[in-house]
């Protein structure tokens, strides 16, 4: 029977794009969440100062509508559009960073 080969180890410049591409993702996930919570809470802000002032009962009706609905209507627009962009740039970024610094491996 034939020996079974030696598992084909990755090389240096697979690594690399596996390592920027697993960060990558970790943090982009982080972005995600700190966006859409800074996006929603400005956006109800300036629902209020949009209004015609503090006792403006619409811009205020804006204003909790945009605390309590934006955040989950943000994560599941980046979850179904961006995401996937996002995923391609960081391949993208890993590849091209990768390439330029492989002689140094």
């Amino acid at each position: 029977p034939p020996k079974p080969s030696a598992p084909t180890l990755p090389t240096g410049e697979e690594i690399c794009e596996k390592a920027i591409e697993s960060v990558g993702g970790d943090l982009m996930g982080k972005v995600e969440g700190e966006v859409c919570d800074k996006l929603c809470a400005r956006a109800a802000l300036a629902a209020e100062g949009l209004g015609g002032g503090a006792e403006d009962v619409l811009a205020d009706a804006v204003a909790v509508a945009i605390g309590k609905f934006c955040p989950d209507a943000c994560s599941k627009f980046y979850d179904e559009v961006i995401a996937d962009h996002v995923t391609d740039a960081i391949d993208y970024l890993a590849d091209d960073i990768c390439a330029d610094i492989k002689e140094h491996f």
